[in-house]
């Protein structure tokens, strides 16, 4: 996402024990893995291996989506995405949205999204 308009949102939540620190470090590894630094397989063999295997927090699945395309017929008509993020449940749930003010060819602005759940 370096270097891109934001046009939504990226919010993270952390709850059902994991800690701050825990929840910092899931962050850190989230940063770099939008900003490209790291692969979405190098993203959920860390993740799996810290909640299992260091911390010992009882692990069912991480799912990672990185930069799937999306399109909203304008930018007002994003969806808050707080509100679900809000009601998610988990250990820990990332959605990031932004747009380089592109249209496609009927006029609609694409964006592109990124996600990581952890359950």
């Amino acid at each position: 996402m370096t270097g891109v308009q934001t046009c939504a949102l990226s919010d993270l939540k952390a709850g059902n024990g994991m800690s701050g620190e825990q929840k910092a470090y899931i962050d850190s590894l989230v940063k770099q893995w939008t900003d490209g630094s790291i692969s979405d397989s190098y993203l959920a063999e860390q993740i799996a291996h810290k909640m299992k295997e260091e911390w010992g927090l009882s692990l069912n699945s991480v799912g990672i989506s990185g930069d799937d395309r999306c399109i909203y017929p304008s930018k007002n008509e994003i969806p808050n995405y707080n509100e679900a993020l809000a009601e998610s449940y988990g250990f820990y749930n990332f959605t990031g949205l932004y747009t380089k003010g592109e249209y496609d060819e009927y006029g609609y602005l694409i964006c592109y999204m990124w996600g990581v759940g952890i359950f």
